[in-house]
């Protein structure tokens, strides 16, 4: 997801998605440039609209703590 654009959007194509295969199982895999103490960040706005959804969407994130990091920002 790119963080410069609306992430409604982005969730939005996300819903389309589970429109889609109805009720079928689903894995997501996104990086969805959002941050929160969910993946072990301090939460901001983009990351809070990101567990807004994830909970009203009963969805579980799969996300394990490492020391090594693919990003650091400064």
């Amino acid at each position: 997801m790119d963080y410069n654009a609306i992430i409604d959007k982005d969730l939005k194509r996300i819903e389309e998605i589970f429109t889609y295969t109805k009720e079928e199982e689903l894995i997501i895999a996104t990086d969805n440039n959002s941050r929160s103490t969910f993946w072990n960040d301090t939460t901001k706005n983009r990351g809070r609209q990101m567990e807004d959804f994830l909970a009203s969407n009963q969805l579980h994130i799969l996300n394990r703590e490492r020391k090594l990091t693919t990003f650091q920002s400064s």
